[in-house]
């Protein structure tokens, strides 16, 4: 009896040896079905992210240079102009009257002092000048003949051919005629020099006469009132009819072509931002739409209300989608690689602080140690663990474990 009791217990016991051999077979010989993916080459930035608000890149306000009354306005809100396009008309009946009477002024002053600087032309002469020419002109023919006839009288009267009364008579009249001569002379440099002197008067009034002439033109021209840039009328302030004043703002033209998004940085991220950095602007009056833009420029000093560093991001908005006052979300990029590995992130997986992936090697599923840098919305960056070349399980890793046989399934 007790023998077959331990025959028993020794069949029992194989057979039970033996199922546990059959499960760990059934253990090594399970397959997991897995799907693959090839590993991309991607360019990956580090960012930062503010807020920021769109504005027209040119908002300017149009004002009348002149005072008169609104005479025409030819346009309405939201028209396109273009830069010199004529948009308002001030009444210039005023204006005109003042223009033809300065032009009048500064032409009539234009001509007496062209009269009195034509000299080569005897009639143009001042009558001062004329008279004073002819006397000394007069004198010094006079003069001429005299100091002839006194040179040869001299010449007689050292040789003692003639008495000295006779010559001390010829002497007194030469003297006079000479006394003659200069003061015809002074008098004709007196009437130059006084001709001069109403020359220079003649030339300061035509001078004030044009600026009288230009200030009447320009305010003429002021009456025209002309686009000062290209874009839209974003707000009309006067109308037909109202009087206006120097300073008086007409309209608003705001340039939509290009737009900026105004925002501020922090002291601690401001030495990270340059002009020329990319910047993400995501719209959220768009539906989170994505554009891209561009750092024009960064502001030397800190706003000591909000305690940031202003900077500009220029945005083109060709389709006229971004709107004056819209809010974003800026990612300004600070860093940049290119042609890096890249992997999708859902795929890599950590233990503590290692990140891996499942890889399959001839139909083996192998957990591979990676590092990780930069990543986007759906791909992270691979810097190491990885050459380019494996395919990476994108499908059914969760369930993996290393060393496992896969069916890749397409």
């Amino acid at each position: 009896m007790k023998t077959k009791i331990i025959a028993l217990l020794i069949s029992s016991i194989l057979l039970t040896g033996c199922a546990s051999k059959a499960a760990e077979n059934v253990v090594e010989e399970k397959v997991g079905y897995v799907k693959v993916t090839d590993i991309q080459v991607n360019d990956f930035d580090s960012t930062i992210t503010v807020s920021g608000k769109i504005n027209p890149k040119e908002d300017v306000s149009v004002t009348s240079k002149v005072a008169g009354t609104m005479k025409v306005i030819n346009v309405e809100l939201g028209q396109k102009v273009v830069k010199g396009q004529l948009i308002a008309k001030i009444d210039d009946t005023i204006y005109k009257s003042q223009y033809s009477s300065a032009k009048a002024g500064f032409e009539s002053a234009q001509q007496g002092l062209d009269r009195m600087t034509k000299f080569s032309d005897e009639t143009m002469k001042s009558q001062d000048v004329q008279m004073a020419e002819a006397v000394q002109k007069s004198a010094q023919t006079n003069f001429d003949n005299v100091e002839k006839n006194y040179q040869s009288m001299k010449k007689l009267y050292e040789q003692g051919a003639i008495a000295k009364s006779d010559f001390d008579s010829l002497e007194t009249g030469y003297n006079l005629a000479k006394q003659g001569l200069n003061t015809a002379s002074d008098a004709l440099k007196q009437a130059i020099r006084g001709n001069g002197y109403n020359q220079k008067s003649a030339q300061i009034g035509v001078e004030v006469a044009k600026n009288g002439y230009d200030m009447a033109t320009e305010n003429l021209n002021y009456t025209n009132i002309v686009a000062p840039i290209s874009g839209f009328i974003s707000m009309k302030n006067t109308a037909v009819g109202e009087n206006v004043n120097p300073g008086t703002p007409i309209l608003q033209i705001i340039n939509v072509d290009e737009m900026y998004a105004d925002a501020g940085i922090s002291e601690v991220d401001i030495a990270k931002i340059t002009a020329g950095q990319k910047v993400r602007v995501k719209i959220d009056a768009l539906n989170g739409e994505v554009v891209l833009g561009t750092v024009a420029n960064v502001s030397p000093s800190i706003n000591e209300m909000s305690k940031t560093y202003p900077v500009k991001i220029i945005i083109p908005n060709t389709d006229k989608k971004l709107k004056a006052g819209m809010f974003a979300q800026l990612e300004i990029a600070i860093d940049e690689h290119k042609d890096s590995l890249a992997i999708p992130k859902e795929i890599v997986f950590k233990e503590g602080e290692i990140s891996y992936v499942f890889i399959v090697d001839k139909n083996i599923a192998k957990k591979q140690k990676i590092e990780t840098g930069y990543s986007s919305d759906d791909y992270i960056e691979v810097l190491s663990g990885l050459t380019g070349s494996e395919k990476v399980v994108s499908v059914g890793y969760d369930a993996l474990i290393d060393g496992q046989k896969v069916v890749v399934k397409e």
